[in-house]
């Protein structure tokens, strides 16, 4: 159990490029206990001064928004060098996460539910874009990062946009160099490839692409290279949305097509416009979502009910979105859970060998409940299946034992550091495995792991499997893409 200002860890959730995310709770007076989603700095991250703003600009833009489609942020500190952030924590899964469970059970989103969706990611996006500093002047805040893995359903229906750690604002402190790509290559606008400036449109752009992948199944834009994709991507000529699924009305074919138009300013002018276009017809209700989110994702969300009650608990089986849960001698290594956080770690941290605690209208008449917490999507990293507290001590057999005072035999220490990145593709989309262990879905981007020797093990949608043995170097990117027949 580890301590960060008044919050004790309960268990790991995720780790990704900037932090790592765990089920914390803060205790007082009168036995008050409230539990929240924990953000902290990967150790080797927190002398890094780039990623140490990037961590606090976060901080600092999520802390003015108020909205019942935003994770919130209750608390921010530092302790031993490390920055963190308290935020709300939900019962809830990515959407990337939904996407793949009906990706296995060949199924398609129904559309109502898909409007609702809609609509949370666009009411959020909205406030967003409309934020305003202490004297009224406009932020022009851009998210960035719209994907399926920065939009959060809950089992009350709500839909919550998170991850604002590369947003561009205002109150920034850090400012992006000239010609540096931030966010997913097959969601980003073509404005980014080509220098021209990147707005509120562009994240129309982003949410388009991700709405278009709910609807369909289909990603619009991604190839089996990033060259490929982004040549795919500047041409923005998606497959026609009717073409892909009979059943979708002509508005909300439109909408999503114009949204992906080339140029900005052949897009919607704001979120809001977008919303209105694309619920053109029947929305489901908050509690249907729930209820269709518990039916498809249901074993994905029993890590919320485990990490409750506390430290020992089991973790559950692996897959895209459980959360492992500490045990005194072993670290089960759990799926992603969605749980409420802002910057989606990004991408990167060896921070699984540094601690025991180890870690995926609709316009209803009223707006989806506020969240109780906030959720979060990592990457999350691949945790050894046994982690020994201390190295095994064996006596010769007839070498008689002698009672005496010894020093705590503590567990080897590793250097954070040695660490290299991996970029991995495939088209179709595939499920990554690393060493046995599974990743996340296709595309992965700069996803950290130890370094050395390993093998990656691609599987598609229809269960055909790609084996690749992949050598990652320290601070070395190592790319990898599969084309499935």
């Amino acid at each position: 159990m580890l301590s960060f200002g008044p919050y004790e860890t309960l268990s790991r959730i995720a780790a990704g490029g900037m932090g790592e995310v765990f089920v914390a709770k803060r205790t007082g007076a009168g036995a008050f206990e409230k539990k929240v989603a924990l953000k902290v700095l990967l150790p080797h991250l927190a002398h890094d001064r780039e990623f140490v703003e990037r961590f606090f600009d976060e901080a600092r833009l999520v802390a003015r928004m108020n909205h019942p489609n935003i994770v919130q942020i209750f608390d921010v500190g530092e302790t031993d060098g490390r920055p963190w952030l308290a935020m709300a924590l939900v019962e809830a899964v990515s959407l990337s996460k939904l996407e793949h469970e009906l990706g296995k059970r060949r199924e398609r989103l129904p559309l109502p539910l898909a409007r609702l969706i809609a609509t949370g990611l666009l009411e959020g996006l909205a406030y967003a874009h409309a934020l305003r500093g202490p004297k009224g002047e406009p932020l022009g805040v851009v998210h960035r990062d719209i994907t399926p893995s920065n939009l959060l359903v809950s089992t009350d229906g709500a839909v919550l946009l998170t991850d604002f750690g590369i947003a561009k604002a205002s109150i920034n402190l850090h400012r992006t160099q000239p010609g540096r790509l931030r966010g997913k290559m097959s969601y980003l606008a073509p404005e980014t490839f080509t220098g021209e400036v990147v707005d509120q449109r562009s994240d129309l752009f982003s949410a388009g692409v991700t709405l278009y992948e709910l609807v369909t199944g289909v990603s619009p834009f991604l190839k089996g290279t990033d060259t490929d994709t982004m040549e795919a991507v500047r041409r923005a000529q998606p497959p026609k949305v009717q073409s892909l699924r009979g059943d979708v009305t002509p508005g909300l074919a439109a909408a999503l097509h114009r949204a992906l138009s080339r140029s900005a300013s052949d897009r919607f002018a704001n979120a809001r416009e977008l919303r209105e276009a694309l619920c053109d017809g029947p929305v489901a209700t908050a509690p249907e979502l729930g209820e269709y989110l518990k039916v498809r994702c249901g074993s994905g969300l029993g890590a919320f009910a485990e990490s409750s009650s506390g430290p020992g608990t089991s973790s559950l089986p692996a897959g895209h979105t459980p959360a492992a849960v500490t045990q005194p001698n072993r670290v089960p290594r759990g799926p992603v859970v969605a749980i409420g956080v802002l910057a989606l770690l990004g991408a990167a941290g060896a921070a699984w060998w540094l601690a025991p605690v180890k870690e995926p209208a609709f316009v209803s008449p009223a707006p989806p409940p506020a969240p109780v917490a906030a959720v979060l999507e990592p990457e999350a990293l691949p945790v050894p299946d046994e982690v020994p507290l201390t190295p095994p001590l064996v006596a010769p057999p007839s070498a008689p034992v002698r009672a005496r005072p010894r020093k705590p035999v503590q567990p080897p220490s590793v250097d954070p550091l040695r660490v290299g990145y991996l970029t991995a593709d495939a088209a179709p989309w595939a499920e990554v495995f690393l060493d046995g262990k599974a990743l996340d879905r296709t595309p992965l981007s700069r996803f950290p792991v130890p370094s050395g020797r390993h093998t990656l093990v691609f599987k598609s949608a229809d269960g055909r499997t790609v084996e690749r043995p992949v050598r990652i170097e320290e601070g070395e990117v190592e790319v990898v893409r599969v084309q499935f027949p």
